[in-house]
């Protein structure tokens, strides 16, 4: 019964969302090159308890828990797989770059678990003149049953870098938000993108300390 409902309502709705309610905010137009990673240190995917597409969890009818990732039910946008939901999350903090005048941006796949160093090694391995690093401690939504109305937990560290990788500022966003509204016209993960997702990461694209340091 669980799976059925969250089958249906995963496929509920056909057509995308707009891509500007997806879209993270940012405003500080053009930067230099910028290196962009996101390593995924949850502790239940670096034990191995959850697979790395894991995003959070659906309850049926007996609140019965059922877990879904966006790589191994549908795609990203244009047709492209996210096997890593950091990978997603890059790539949506990329968007938002992009959409406030930031197009030099590339995206660094990041190992699970891997210390800051061996990160800011690989972004420097780009020969961006920044680096955005941002370690994932925790993202996990719970929808509810048939309410739908989810709790989400995150815990984000960010960390900005020069081209000699000295640390230019670091800054930790967290929070719980509970029983949030989502709407009932977009399907499963259109809901977590633009409720939880793009909320969030606007708060990182919009932080003077981090808009400052990759000007810097």
């Amino acid at each position: 019964m669980a799976v059925v409902l969250v089958a249906g309502w995963t496929a509920a709705c056909a057509t995308r969302v707009d891509v500007a309610r997806v879209t993270p905010t940012y405003t500080g137009g053009a930067i230099q090159r910028l290196a962009l990673g996101v390593t995924d240190h949850r502790t239940y995917v670096v034990d191995h308890d959850k697979e790395e597409w894991f995003e959070g969890i659906m309850r049926g009818a007996f609140g019965i828990p059922t877990s879904l990732g966006r790589g191994r039910v549908t795609s990203g946008e244009h047709g492209t797989p996210y096997p890593q939901f950091a990978t997603r999350l890059a790539h949506l903090l990329e968007s938002g770059l992009a959409a406030g005048g930031a197009t030099d941006v590339v995206v660094v796949p990041l190992r699970v678990g891997a210390a800051e160093p061996e990160t800011l090694a690989q972004l420097a391995a780009t020969g961006a003149e920044r680096r955005l690093l941002v370690v994932m401690d925790k993202s996990r939504f719970d929808f509810g049953g048939f309410f739908l109305h989810p709790d989400y937990d995150y815990d984000l560290e960010v960390v900005v870098a020069d081209a000699a990788n000295a640390v230019l500022t670091r800054r930790r966003f967290s929070g719980h938000e509970a029983d949030m509204t989502t709407d009932g016209n977009l399907n499963f993960y259109d809901n977590a993108d633009v409720f939880m997702y793009r909320p969030t990461l606007s708060l990182i694209l919009s932080d003077p300390a981090i808009v400052a340091a990759i000007h810097h």
